[in-house]
This record gives structure tokens, C-alpha cells and sequence, in this order.
């Protein structure tokens, strides 16, 4: 079993601060949910958007947002899933109630939100074959998020709390992830091993929701950033950090002898002796202290004729040029992001937009869920090989779970 537990600061928004926020959302979802001739739901500001494969929802009864309104969701190329949403209630507490079912499978998801004009619970439940489990969040509880997901061979069990007061409230989640029944012993080396990664993803998580929250706190009617906005945000706080580290180490290192002033290894040590700052959130495969360290050796190397403020410059620069050629779907530095190259369209002499992204369609097949039934077949699935012995795969498991942790301990 793997127990951990990450956090976060935070501030939780107030009673006040969510009412107004959530307002905010509901009356613009309501001017934004257009309905044409037809019933159906506008999703595309530009139809020539759509695809024939995109799914759609109709109204089928009621009027738009009121009570007594119930829509369904049409996905072209498949049959094996029905999906309908209803309102119901009364004035000033409309109840939602969304039912899709997996007709592969016995069992159904089911959502329930009480209330779309208060948000006091948000309750989901799945008995699906394969995939069980509740998801509870409600703001005022004291413990406002609790989480339970069941598959044939694996239990996550996870809550939230805010601890604290005032400047000092923390985001607190505890996991626990463990094998059930007879695969405790199967999986209990792999979750060992595995546990740096499961800690780093969930501490990804809690601070992803830990800045979410305080932005809703900041301003509940504007919310949270776009990630546009945030990344630029955070590029900011850290190149600013960068930039007051890189001078103090600048200082600190110029009373020693010239060959040590030379020498990317001794600025290092003398960074390190620093000790964390308060860094901007991770993203994935992304380090702030590590953009640091890197930055720090490039300029011991090439650049200290200038002020050591080059570190945080050089990160900035290194972000607007990313932004430039991110159309392209590689980064600054030449790495690729993982998409591949993304094809542009021209639009005359004011530069270059990327079209819209292009999805594969879902079909029956993609819904069978019987993949999820043992950790190996999940495995087979994610890497796109059905060949294998289940003991070669978990071979290969622990071993790539292995390479993962070593690579970024």
C-alpha cells in the first residue's frame, strides 16, 4: 500500500467568494447556450468547425436551463452509450441529474449536483463493470473532497482538507493506493517503486488546485486564469526569483579566488546553500530549480561580463520565444513537445494561426472497458501492444517504472 499525502497554500475562497464566482458562471453558461432550429446545442462559434463525428446534445423537453429541461447526447458512431441530462427541483434550487450508461457493461455513471443555482454537493457514482466508485465535493464540509475508486485490482481512496487560517491556510490531500484481493502481492513491489512518481503526480495535482482555488479568492468574477495568462504569470514570479538568487550568489562568490569565479560547479554550491525558494507551481516536465541550475551554468559559461539579473532575463526571453514557436510544436530550445509538428495556416501578412485540432472519432470498440480488468491489460492498452506474457509486462512495468524515478528522483 502507498500512502502520501501533498499540500499546498491556498486561500479558500469565502461563502461569499464561490456565490459570486459560481453566479458568474451560470449566467454565462445560459448566454452561451444557444439553441438552433433544430434543438440542438451550439458548441462551435464558427460551424465550420464542426466535424460529422463531434458529438451533440439536444433538448428534448423543457426549455433550455429550467427546471423540467432534459437534453441527450448524440455521438455519431456509437451505439453502445446513451447519455441524458436532466433539471428538476424547484425555483431557486434546480437539481441536475446527468445518467450515461456503457451498454457494454452493466452498471452506469451517475452525477448528481444540488444545487446548479448554489453548488452545495456534487455526488458521482459509477458501478460499471470494471470501474466502480463515488466522488463527493461539498465546499462546506470539513473535509470538502473525498474520493474512492475501485478497480478489479486497484483501490484509490483520496481527501481534502483546508487547514489553518488567514494567510497561513493550507490545501491538505492524503492518498492511499493499494492492490485488492489477490493482486496485493502483485502490486505491492510495483507501488514501491513507483511511489516518487505517484507522490510528484499528486503534488502536481494539489498545487494545480491549490492555485485554482486562490484565484477564485483573488476575483471571484473574472476566476481562474487561462493558462496563457497563468504561464506568463508564473514565468514572471520565477524569473523575478532567479534574478534576486543569481545576485546573491554573484556576491557571495566574488570574494573567492579567480579559478573558483570561472568555475559553474562552485556557483552551484553556493546556490544550493541557498536552500528552496518559494517557487511557482511545477508543470509537468518541468523543474523551476532545474531552468535555474541550467540557466546559472550557461551564464557562469558565456555570460558574466553582464549583470547576473541575465539568469531571470534569459528565462523571460526564453518563454517569449517558446510562445513564438510553439505553433510550430516545438519548443525554444529545438525539443519537441511531444504533439508533433503542427501544420499552420497563413492568414496574409499578419502572421501564422495554427488550424484547430483534429481528433480521432470514437467507435463501439473504443468503449469496452475490459481493458481496466488487471493492471497488465491496462498497460497493453496505454502502450498500443497486445503481445506479451503477463510476466513480461510486468517486467517491462518495473522496469520502466524504475528508469522514471531515476531519471527525476
Amino acid at each position: 500500500m502507498a500512502h502520501l499525502t501533498a499540500e499546498a497554500a491556498v486561500r479558500w475562497p469565502s461563502t461569499e467568494e464561490r456565490a459570486i464566482h459560481w453566479a458568474t458562471a451560470l449566467a454565462e453558461l445560459e448566454q452561451e447556450l444557444p439553441i438552433d432550429e433544430d434543438g440542438y446545442v451550439v458548441l462551435h462559434d464558427d460551424p465550420s468547425q464542426a466535424t460529422p463525428d463531434d458529438p451533440r446534445v439536444r433538448l428534448v423537453a423543457g426549455h433550455r436551463l429550467d427546471m423540467g429541461a432534459r437534453y441527450v447526447l448524440e455521438w455519431p458512431g456509437i451505439t453502445m452509450l446513451s447519455c441524458a441530462i436532466g433539471i428538476g427541483g424547484v425555483a431557486g434550487r434546480r437539481l441536475v441529474h446527468l445518467s450515461l450508461r456503457n451498454h457494454h457493461h452493466s452498471g452506469s455513471l451517475r452525477v448528481d449536483l444540488d444545487s446548479m443555482d448554489t453548488f452545495t454537493e456534487l455526488r458521482a457514482v459509477s458501478d460499471i463493470d470494471h470501474a466502480k466508485g463515488e466522488v463527493v465535493v461539498r465546499p462546506d464540509a470539513p473535509t470538502p473532497f473525498e474520493c474512492d475508486v475501485r478497480l478489479d485490482w486497484l483501490r484509490c481512496e483520496l481527501t481534502a482538507e483546508v487547514v489553518g487560517a488567514g494567510d497561513a491556510q493550507r490545501l491538505v490531500v492524503s492518498a492511499q493506493v493499494r492492490g485488492r484481493w489477490r493482486w496485493r502481492p502483485v502490486l505491492a513491489p510495483l507501488l514501491t517503486i513507483g511511489r516518487p512518481l505517484l507522490r510528484r503526480a499528486l503534488q502536481q495535482a494539489v498545487d494545480a488546485a491549490a492555485r485554482t482555488l486562490t484565484e477564485i479568492s483573488d476575483d471571484p468574477v473574472t476566476g481562474p486564469l487561462d493558462e496563457a495568462a497563468r504561464r506568463r504569470r508564473d514565468v514572471e514570479h520565477a524569473a523575478a526569483l532567479m534574478r534576486q538568487r543569481a545576485t546573491l550568489v554573484a556576491s557571495q562568490i566574488a570574494g573567492r579566488p579567480w579559478w573558483q569565479r570561472r568555475r559553474p560547479r562552485h556557483w552551484l554550491a553556493v546556490l544550493t546553500e541557498l536552500g528552496p525558494a518559494p517557487w511557482p507551481p511545477h508543470e509537468m516536465f518541468e523543474s523551476w530549480p532545474r531552468r535555474e541550475r541550467g540557466l546559472l551554468r550557461e551564464y557562469v559559461g558565456h555570460h558574466r561580463r553582464e549583470d547576473p539579473s541575465w539568469v531571470g532575463d534569459e528565462l523571460v526571453r526564453q518563454e517569449q520565444a517558446r510562445v513564438v514557436t510553439r505553433a510550430g510544436g516545438a519548443d525554444a530550445d529545438g525539443a519537441s513537445s511531444g504533439l508533433g509538428p503542427t501544420p499552420v495556416t497563413t492568414t496574409g501578412p499578419g502572421g501564422a494561426v495554427p488550424p484547430p485540432p483534429t481528433y480521432e472519432p470514437i467507435r463501439d470498440e473504443d468503449l469496452d472497458l475490459s481493458f481496466l480488468s488487471s493492471p497488465w491489460t491496462l498497460y497493453r492498452k496505454l502502450v498500443g501492444d497486445p503481445t506479451g506474457t503477463d510476466a513480461e509486462v510486468a517486467a517491462q512495468v518495473a522496469e520502466r517504472l524504475e528508469d522514471a524515478a531515476r531519471r527525476d528522483p
